[in-house]
């Protein structure tokens, strides 16, 4: 029980301060690990929360923000950075581009076929 009222008065003191525009920016990179699809600058769970205190804990310490994601890709594998690193960045890119040129090119091929003249029949 005291475990739970010391986490909710570290919760309020928390979202009492507004977070900066480099904490926000931060935030806003992290996927909050309870369901792995919002960002912890919105998702609204104790996990999320949790985060964001920790966040502001290595803020606090001086951290950069490449220690600062390097710290959390640690703790929770590289599953919580929002944008993934390297080539699977390009790819989470370019597949959906490719993916529409290729529909466009096949409906614009349907289309011609479809609105062809058919012969007279004999």
């Amino acid at each position: 029980m005291l475990r739970i009222l010391l986490f909710l008065i570290l919760a309020v003191a928390a979202t009492a301060q507004d977070p900066t525009e480099r904490e926000r920016a931060l935030q806003n990179k992290l996927v909050a690990v309870c369901c792995w699809n919002e960002s912890i600058a919105f998702h609204r769970s104790d996990t999320a929360l949790q985060m964001r205190l920790e966040l502001r804990q290595l803020i606090d310490q001086g951290r950069t923000d490449a220690e600062i994601l390097g710290w959390f890709k640690t703790k929770y594998t590289g599953r919580v950075l929002m944008e993934p690193e390297g080539t699977k960045s390009a790819v989470a890119y370019a597949l959906p581009v490719a993916a529409v040129a290729i529909g466009l090119f096949l409906v614009i091929l349907l289309l011609r076929r479809w609105t062809r003249a058919t012969p007279a029949p004999a």
